[in-house]
């Protein structure tokens, strides 16, 4: 507001409103950039033991690592991180699959960790040991290497709104938590919490703590507030329902009668219906599924809803003993028989046997037979009960009562036990609903979490998106400029790599060699060259094995020149990887120097011409520079000073034949000659010749070139 000269906080929201930049900016103001690699080194050395003895050694070689560092800014404690992985691996001898995703709410920050270049001046927190392993310089900045930049993907997040990353090995969020209020803390601590493996690490800042998560967590290291991930509580193990297939009860069959006339089973038919029992097939559940003979004076219909039921059917007289019966034929698997039990009919009284039998055919139904048989009473049994009808006195009744009461007491212990069982049956199905319940609830959890995690890992790709997109655009930017520098300087490269195939060609290079795009690939020493290089192959290898360079000048089988270089192809890395081959185009420069060595024949061979010409001539003549230095000399000038056959040529004028031009006269004539520019003519001077003082006529000419050259000629005097 003060740069703005704002007054209110109104006025201040409106240009914030109006103005996306100020916006922008005030955002910027609120990021706190405070980082630095290995913030508090020994914080750093108790990471790196725990990570080794709790996460390394425990992982198999070769599995994935997973880290995320929030709040990371511009990478310096994600790329920590990665220096410290790297030396545990190295020291345990085994490699795992790291990824470490750093995120950020600052996009300026993040892009600056993409780059992974920083200033000289981190040379103080990483140490000189780790300044060369894991940095290189470039342009007077230190570079992460490709080892470590590769472990680190950078991409936006805000880490309270966004979903997180998940199934980590490792959390380092330092210095985060300390910015946020109590309820940002829980919910970025819970977030944490969730996205960590059991036996995972979270490293927090020393003024950090996991307050509320006590239980998730055990403190390995309290001082430099290192935690590892407990457990996850499990849930219940789920349970089959124990489902029983429901069973239909089904009247059994009876054979069909035999078509014509069949005695026996004419005699078997009239037996079964006049001379056999009365009986009944009931089914599990004691329905009555089958009637044979007169039965009606054992059931009888009850009263209300129509209904099957044993129970309900049998009169009072025969329900004791045939329930009983019943029970006692299902608990032992066999025929069990009630004798004479009394029924009264009709005012009259009847004995019978109940006869209860399981049936074998009918399992599936759980069938049983009950057969109710009519049986002669023995002598003593009728009395006693002809004595009951005729005068029934105080005892009789009191057996007949205590009978009744034992029929009871074992009726209601009979339904004591269903109703026992019944309960029992009750109970373990609420228990198994209850159990199911609870695998539905674990369920629909596993079925968010899942979601949740689906939901972050789409967040996770969308972020390696991110980060191989910007790659692709740095290397499509790179290799638009490589094109476009090596089609500047026309030069024809081949690249080729470490079996001597063909990687990569410019299109120059078609001048030199026929190469086409389905070429790469294929070996050097397969192409047929248009050069006069025989050892082109056997130089590429001699190269790659020596790490040498080699250059030769070559004609192409037309004549025209190039020259050849051959150097090895390094990496980023300095790792030798191939052979780069440049043809040189010197063409014009060869032509030129054969025109230029012709010429100086020429040049030589005219000046020897001239020089005969004027050896030839007899009145003495010597040629001299600006610098009065001897350029050619002829024999008549040899002769009349007596100089002999040695070489003149660079020599000064007053230096030749033990100084016998060196005349005062003659030197500052000389000398004003080159000052005027203009020759000079019959100038006299005497000269002490070996053949005595003679005078001598001198005449000088000048001859204007590349550089100037003066011409003398002596007269002698007679």
């Amino acid at each position: 507001m003060n740069v703005h000269q704002i007054a209110t906080k109104s006025a201040y929201a409106d240009l914030l409103q109006k103005d996306q930049s100020e916006a922008n900016t005030l955002f910027k103001e609120l990021l706190i950039q405070v980082t630095r690699f290995f913030r508090d080194q020994e914080a750093f050395e108790a990471l790196k033991h725990v990570l080794r003895k709790e996460v390394l050694e425990r992982k198999p070689e070769g599995s994935d690592l997973r880290v995320w560092v929030p709040g990371c800014s511009s990478g310096e404690e994600a790329f920590s991180i990665a220096m410290v992985l790297s030396e545990i691996m190295q020291e345990m001898d085994k490699r795992f699959s790291v990824q470490i995703f750093g995120t950020d709410i600052d996009d300026g920050a993040i892009d600056i960790a993409r780059a992974g270049v920083y200033p000289a001046s981190i040379a103080s927190d990483v140490g000189q040991r780790r300044l060369d392993r894991f940095f290189m310089k470039e342009d007077g900045k230190l570079k992460v290497k490709k080892e470590i930049r590769e472990m680190a993907i950078f991409a936006p997040q805000n880490a309270i709104r966004d979903p997180p990353f998940v199934r980590l090995d490792l959390i380092s969020c330092r210095n985060l938590l300390i910015y946020f209020e109590p309820v940002l803390q829980r919910k970025l601590l819970e977030t944490m919490t969730f996205a960590l493996n059991p036996g995972a690490i979270l490293f927090l800042g020393t003024s950090e703590s996991v307050d509320g998560y006590t239980d998730d967590y055990a403190a390995l290291d309290n001082k430099w507030k290192v935690f590892q991930r407990k457990s996850y509580v499990q849930a219940p193990a789920s349970r089959e329902l124990a489902v029983v297939p429901a069973q239909r009860a089904r009247a059994p069959t009876l054979p069909k009668p035999e078509q014509g006339l069949n005695v026996r089973a004419a005699a078997e038919d009239v037996m079964l219906q006049d001379f056999t029992p009365s009986s009944i097939v009931v089914n599990s559940k004691d329905e009555i599924v089958f009637f044979h003979g007169r039965t009606g004076k054992f059931l009888e219909p009850s009263p209300g809803k129509a209904s099957l039921s044993l129970q309900l059917m049998l009169k009072e007289d025969v329900r004791f003993a045939v329930l009983s019966a019943l029970r006692e034929a299902r608990r032992k698997e066999k025929v069990v028989v009630k004798i004479a039990t009394k029924v009264a009919t009709n005012g009259d009284s009847t004995f019978l046997n109940v006869v209860v039998a399981p049936l074998g055919e009918l399992k599936g139904i759980g069938g049983m037979l009950v057969v109710f048989q009519e049986v002669l009473i023995p002598r003593g049994v009728l009395k006693e009960h002809q004595d009951l009808a005729i005068a029934p006195d105080k005892d009789s009744y009191i057996k007949e009562l205590e009978k009744e009461l034992s029929y009871t007491k074992e009726s209601l212990q009979s339904t004591i036990e269903e109703l026992e069982t019944s309960n029992e049956e009750l109970k373990s199905t609420n228990e198994e609903l209850q159990s199911t319940n609870e695998e539905l609830q674990s369920v629909a959890e596993e079925s968010e979490t899942a979601k949740e995690e689906l939901h972050s890992l789409n967040e996770e790709l969308m972020s390696v998106n991110a980060e191989l997109e910007k790659r692709n655009q740095d290397l499509t930017s790179a290799a638009s400029d490589w094109r476009n520098l090596l089609n500047s300087i026309d030069v024809a490269v081949i690249f080729l790599d470490g079996k001597l195939r063909i990687k990569r060609f410019t299109p120059q290079v078609e001048r030199v060699i026929n190469l086409i795009g389905a070429d790469i690939g294929r070996p050097i020493k397969d192409i047929v060259i248009n050069l006069e290089y025989d050892d082109l192959v056997k130089d590429a290898a001699e190269v790659l094995d020596r790490l040498s360079t080699k250059e030769r000048e070559v004609q192409t089988k037309e004549g025209h020149w190039f020259t050849v270089k051959l150097l090895p192809y390094r990496t980023v890395d300095n790792v030798i990887e191939g052979v780069v081959i440049t043809f040189q185009d010197i063409d014009a420069q060869k032509r030129t120097q054969v025109k230029l060595e012709q010429m100086a024949k020429e040049i030589q061979s005219a000046r020897r011409y001239a020089e005969g010409v004027v050896d030839s001539m007899k009145v003495p003549m010597v040629v001299l520079d600006d610098r009065l230095r001897i350029v050619s000399a002829n024999i008549a000038f040899r002769a009349g000073f007596g100089l002999g056959k040695e070489n003149l040529t660079g020599m000064p004028i007053a230096r030749i034949g033990n100084g016998v031009l060196d005349n005062r006269h003659l030197l500052d004539a000389l000398e004003n000659s080159n000052a005027r520019g203009k020759g000079f003519s019959d100038r006299e001077i005497e000269l002490a010749l070996p053949s005595g003082a003679r005078k001598i006529r001198v005449n000088a000419s000048k001859i204007r070139g590349e550089s100037e050259l003066v011409i003398l000629e002596f007269e002698f005097e007679h």
